[in-house]
């Protein structure tokens, strides 16, 4: 099972050239987001990504959880996607945040 994952994020991942805005769409994101693990695989690597240099640049994350499963973020980046066709256009990781963002918003809570 972990070859075919590895396969399908290879395959999606060469089959994509890369624009200004990255290498993924928000448009390819909801094409790959069709196989849950692939899905999952793209998004927790945004989000180590993420975390990884919020942590070294010292500001933080863009978003506040607490903690957070990757079946969980995966569901909020499809549930997000599905909401916002409109921004499809959008580079991937911009979305996977965008879905992390509005879930778990940082700042003053009231």
């Amino acid at each position: 099972m972990h070859r075919v994952v590895v396969a399908v994020l290879c395959s999606a991942v060469f089959a994509v050239h890369a624009t200004a805005g990255g290498f993924m769409s928000g448009e390819d994101l909801h094409d790959l987001c069709n196989d849950e693990h692939a899905c999952t695989a793209y998004v927790l690597g945004t989000l180590d990504t993420v975390d990884h240099l919020a942590a070294e640049s010292g500001d933080g994350s863009p978003y506040c959880a607490a903690e957070l499963e990757s079946d969980t973020a995966t569901e909020l980046v499809i549930a997000f996607l599905k909401r916002h066709p409109a921004k499809w256009s959008d580079p991937a990781p911009k979305l996977v945040l965008g879905a992390l963002e509005e879930e778990f918003p940082c700042g003053e809570q009231d």
